[in-house]
């Protein structure tokens, strides 16, 4: 992306979507990640450091569907905890005021 130039909303939007550091992971209800009957929501992370299973970075989605303590803004860790699924995020600082 050529950031010398004015992009469109599109175009930003369309370069965080496509980037290798836009990760899908899971946020569980109370944080219960560890629990295979626990609610989840499917939320976006844009990864500052680590790799699609384990890493750190800035929650981009809202969360809407489940109680969980952070949200869009807050840094966030993931972890493959389990295989079969996809990384959790289980832990999280608030980005307010950071």
């Amino acid at each position: 992306m050529d950031w010398s130039k004015q992009q469109s909303e599109n175009e930003i939007i369309a370069f965080i979507n496509q980037s290798p550091n836009c990760v899908k992971v899971l946020a569980a209800e109370n944080m219960k990640y560890e629990n295979q009957e626990v609610r989840c929501e499917g939320v976006f992370v844009y990864r500052l450091d680590g790799n699609k299973d384990n890493g750190v970075g800035i929650l981009l989605s809202n969360i809407f569907s489940i109680d969980f303590p952070f949200g869009r803004g807050d840094v966030v860790q993931y972890r493959e905890v389990n295989k079969e699924q996809k990384s959790f995020i289980t832990s999280g600082v608030s980005g307010k005021n950071n």
